[in-house]
C-alpha cells in the first residue's frame, strides 16, 4: 500500500474529516476502496472530470504536517 505524509498533498488535493462528507465518498466509490470506512478519520481526495481518481486516507482525525495517509484508491 502506498503511503504520504499530509504536507505531501498540493493544492490539487481537497482535504475532508467530516462523517457525512466522508461516507458520500466511500459510498461513491462502492467496493473499489482498500480501507474500510470505519477505519477513517480524514482523506484527501482528487477529481478529474467529475470523478474521483485519488483518495488517501487516515485515521488522524486533523492532520498534522507528518500524518501518515495511504491509498485507498
Amino acid at each position: 500500500m502506498q503511503c504520504l505524509l499530509a504536507r505531501m498533498f498540493g493544492c490539487d488535493y481537497r482535504f475532508v474529516c467530516d462523517a457525512h462528507e466522508l461516507d458520500a465518498i466511500w459510498k461513491r466509490l462502492g467496493t473499489d476502496v482498500l480501507l474500510p470506512r470505519d477505519e477513517v478519520a480524514s482523506a484527501f481526495y482528487k477529481l478529474s472530470g467529475g470523478d474521483i481518481v485519488e483518495v488517501w486516507a487516515s485515521w488522524c482525525r486533523i492532520p498534522c504536517v507528518d500524518a501518515l495517509y495511504c491509498r485507498v484508491k
